[in-house]
């Protein structure tokens, strides 16, 4: 535990957003495997530790997988911990595309799939009339999947009720990313919708730590005194750094220590001022200036055009005519699907 009492403004509050992620074509051991590493210990850890509080997102994706393979039983663990105000619960698109990249019927179609599957799994299964629904309530952020914004997806985040979403630094004005640490709440104008800024830069440290010394972390977290927010994949913690969840209690221990605490993101910002911006860059998470699309549309990279060019195709197909299966009809929402992993 490292205490920095006197070096700086101990008020901090750090909003940690972890994304919760497998593909729905993921192999089935290694989805248990994912589960035992991480899933279970974090949400142990967090359950354990009544102090903590954070953001979390859970696409249908990774739930439907741990549903069938024998984690239903963690499933009503976080569902425990959303009714105690522990986890707050975000939306984001079922099968995890990039938004940015996909036609705007299909964005749609993700995102509401996904609030059902929030609902079905975190909610209630009757309105407040008695009706069958899936219902799951005080969902008002949103993830973007690899956090790729554009304005378009973000107006239509702000039509389907959403009141912010999470993005990258470089989703700003270029002239305010550096420098830059994150926690700032800004608002496109035009769009009535908040952008809440993670940290890349602490992200990142986090990100990639593979030893148990967190003494440079904390240092970065105190520093300035100003709110933090940390974005990244939950499997950081035990999954991609085995000992990743004694890193994530110890980082929390050090915040408390210090005079800090941790907060969901809605209740950290629900009544913050948010500066007012001309427009948004394109971006994702791993975003720089020279390229938007670094991991998925990389000019570089033949694969990834042939890839978004066949996806195109195939959606425009599927759109044009009447999907069937074996004789039955087949949803928009999961012929979406049917795109999505091709």
């Amino acid at each position: 535990m490292h205490f920095l009492v006197g070096i700086y403004n101990l008020l901090v509050t750090v909003c940690f957003l972890l994304h919760f992620y497998q593909p729905s074509n993921q192999f089935a051991e290694i989805v248990r495997k994912v589960a035992h590493d991480c899933y279970v210990p974090l949400i142990k850890a967090i359950k354990d530790d009544k102090r903590i509080k954070l953001t979390a997102n859970f696409p249908l994706s990774l739930l439907a997988q741990l549903d069938s393979y024998g984690f239903a039983w963690l499933i009503r663990d976080v569902k425990e911990l959303v009714a105690a105000g522990r986890i707050e619960l975000v939306g984001s698109a079922a099968y995890h595309p990039i938004l940015t990249k996909v036609p705007m019927d299909f964005v749609e179609k993700q995102i509401v799939l996904n609030e059902m599957a929030l609902g079905y799994y975190f909610g209630s299964t009757k309105d407040f009339e008695g009706e069958p629904c899936y219902m799951v309530k005080n969902v008002q952020g949103f993830f973007p999947p690899e956090m790729a914004v554009n304005s378009s997806l973000l107006a239509k985040l702000r039509e389907l009720g959403y009141d912010w979403a999470a993005v990258d630094e470089y989703s700003l004005p270029k002239e305010l990313v550096k420098p830059f640490k994150g926690g700032v709440c800004y608002m496109p104008d035009g769009i009535k919708l908040r952008l809440i800024v993670r940290n890349r830069e602490l992200t990142n440290m986090i990100s990639f730590k593979r030893d148990l010394d967190q003494s440079q972390i904390t240092a970065e977290i105190l520093r300035g005194g100003t709110d933090k927010v940390i974005a990244l994949d939950a499997e950081t913690f035990g999954h991609h750094y085995r000992d990743g969840v004694e890193l994530f209690e110890s980082i929390v221990s050090d915040i408390y220590a210090n005079g800090g605490t941790t907060s969901t993101l809605s209740a950290a910002y629900e009544s913050a001022e948010c500066r007012s911006i001309d427009s948004v860059r394109e971006s994702t998470w791993s975003s720089d200036y020279e390229t938007t699309y670094p991991l998925w549309e990389n000019q570089a990279n033949p694969i990834n055009s042939l890839l978004w060019e066949l996806f195109r195709e195939v959606h425009a197909e599927c759109w044009s005519r009447a999907i069937s299966f074996g004789g039955q009809p087949v949803s928009s929402l999961w012929a979406g699907r049917i795109i999505i992993v091709i």
